[in-house]
């Protein structure tokens, strides 16, 4: 039974080299991917952040322009 034409070592070779670029390509459109959702969930993580410190303004009945001043207090 006949196996077909056997492939030269440059055949192959070229054959690895594309396989490697498809890989290369396949996981930069991953990390783009997780890059994208990183930074996401560093945007909710602020947004979260500031709903909690504004809960507890409230809580405190504290206002931003009080909470500024603390601050810049704190900074002398």
């Amino acid at each position: 039974m006949a196996r077909g034409i056997r492939k030269t070592p440059v055949e192959k070779l070229k054959e690895e080299l594309y396989e490697v670029e498809e890989s290369i390509n396949r996981y930069n459109g991953i990390l783009s991917d997780l890059k994208t959702k990183k930074k996401e969930i560093q945007e909710n993580i602020k947004i979260e952040e500031l709903k909690e410190l504004s809960q507890i303004l409230e809580e405190k009945q504290i206002s931003v322009e009080d909470m500024k001043a603390m601050i810049e207090a704190t900074k002398k």
